[in-house]
């Protein structure tokens, strides 16, 4: 009784994590339920990696709700044994440093098969029992390790704005140059959560005016496609509007040149509600001329239990890029049918694509299509395309 009821208490007070007692006190209620560490050694890799960056410009004593939106939010969609990797990023230095990392605890459905099979004890050594506990634990971890930076950094409201006439010095470009070997996509594809004001204001450019650099000073980042979702743009401005869509714009220009997908940007963090069950990685093959000009580059699906897309995009040969803003990826037996629209083309320069697609797991072929465009023939600005899954 006492341990449901010390439990019960602690689910109330999650949201409130600044509130919550040191780590160490856990250990009262035993070591192994408590050793989440297992879940990034588990034999089933997670196909996906969460990098969080935490801008320590823009936190403000006593304000933790934008931790509270990304422990609540992130929580509900965290696949099994994802990484997740906190970092202060310092923009006046142009450094990042680690806080901590853990492993979402959880179990594909082929692991909990398994263990239902396999486990033979009861009550608190039943592995799926342990994990309600378990992932109570993760969110504890994560929100002690945002409440430290926020008390360590958070500054008083007046002091985090800023003239937009004369702004700071900051190099958040710098910062990811620093950090480009945590960007490793052979543990999985990268998505990134950034907390900022995305404020650039450095020899390397200027995202207030839309001063954007050159390919050959953005310090080589190569952001391996990651998926972005950014919130918090704009907290250190006087006001709003003209100035936040500039500041879209500029890193829009960065991320498109940086092998970068920018999927959310603005105030608040929005990502998707549900959890991707499956990723799947294309080559794809697009006859623009059937005579001479055929373009390659790849897709990316991250796919939910009802078929729906999320953090997905198509590239063509790391230039031309585009997110694939709604979707599905719906198989039945051996066949398998994808209906998706892009946000930009990825075969001229304004426009949006519609992508049809059918075919096995492994191989598809259908369309591109360019609504309401034709070519310079007169015929619709429709493109055969292939995808070959990548292995």
């Amino acid at each position: 009784m006492i341990l449901k009821k010390y439990l019960t208490l602690f689910t109330i007070s999650i949201g409130l994590f600044l509130l919550l007692s040191p780590l160490s006190s856990w250990a009262i209620f035993g070591a192994d339920e408590f050793r989440i560490e297992k879940f990034c050694q588990s034999d089933l890799k997670s196909p996906r990696q969460t990098l969080i960056y935490i801008d320590n410009q823009v936190l403000v004593k006593g304000d933790s709700q934008w931790a509270k939106d990304l422990l609540a939010k992130l929580s509900a969609n965290l696949m099994p044994s994802e990484p997740v990797t906190l970092v202060e990023m310092s923009p006046v230095s142009g450094e990042m440093q680690e806080l901590w990392q853990g492993c979402y605890p959880n179990y594909t459905s082929a692991e909990l098969e398994k263990i239902k099979k396999e486990n033979n004890s009861f009550f608190g050594s039943d592995p799926i029992k342990q994990l309600k506990n378990q992932q109570a634990f993760f969110r504890k971890q994560l929100g002690d390790a945002l409440g430290k930076l926020l008390i360590a950094k958070g500054r008083n409201s007046a002091d985090i704005k800023i003239n937009d006439d004369e702004p700071p010095k900051k190099q958040i470009i710098r910062a990811f140059s620093n950090d480009g070997a945590r960007f490793d996509s052979t543990h999985g594809a990268i998505r990134v959560i950034i907390y900022s004001d995305m404020i650039e204001n450095s020899d390397l450019g200027s995202s207030l005016n839309e001063k954007t650099v050159g390919s050959d000073k953005t310090l080589s980042l190569d952001f391996k496609n990651a998926v972005f979702y950014v919130y918090g743009v704009g907290v250190t401005l006087p006001s709003q509007g003209v100035a936040t869509d500039r500041i879209k714009s500029y890193w829009k220009d960065i991320l498109d040149a940086s092998t970068g997908h920018l999927i959310g940007f603005g105030s608040n963090l929005i990502i998707p509600t549900t959890v991707p069950l499956s990723i799947h990685s294309y080559d794809i093959e697009v006859i623009v001329d059937k005579n001479n000009d055929i373009r390659n580059g790849k897709m990316q699906l991250f796919v939910d239990h009802e078929g729906h897309l999320q953090d997905s995009f198509i590239s063509i040969a790391n230039k031309v890029q585009s997110i694939i803003q709604d979707g599905s990826f719906l198989c039945k037996d051996t066949k398998c049918t994808l209906s998706a629209n892009t946000k930009n083309s990825v075969i001229t320069t304004q426009g949006n694509n519609e992508i049809k697609l059918t075919g096995s797991i492994e191989h598809q072929s259908g369309s591109l299509r360019i609504p309401n465009a034709k070519l310079p023939n007169g015929k619709d600005a429709v493109f055969d395309i292939t995808s070959e899954l990548n292995k």
